[in-house]
């Protein structure tokens, strides 16, 4: 952002995801026509962290998910 800022460049971007799409994806998922559990890996209880990572190390390019839960 300095080069930009330094040599007074306009930028004009955009997101390619809208807030509406977030909903409709959260209502997918919540109505069961969108199935999200083949996606996760491994579940780990939140005093588990240490482990989640360690599982992620040794088997991250293996994996897709692995969930830490609050």
């Amino acid at each position: 952002m300095s080069i930009a800022g330094d040599r007074e460049l306009t930028l004009v971007g955009t997101l390619m995801y809208k807030h509406e799409d977030y909903q409709k994806a959260v209502e997918l998922i919540a109505s069961g026509d969108v199935v999200t559990q083949p996606l996760v890996t491994k579940h780990f209880a939140f005093e588990q962290y240490p482990e989640a990572y360690k599982f992620i190390d040794a088997q991250g390019d293996k994996s897709l998910k692995v969930m830490i839960d609050l």
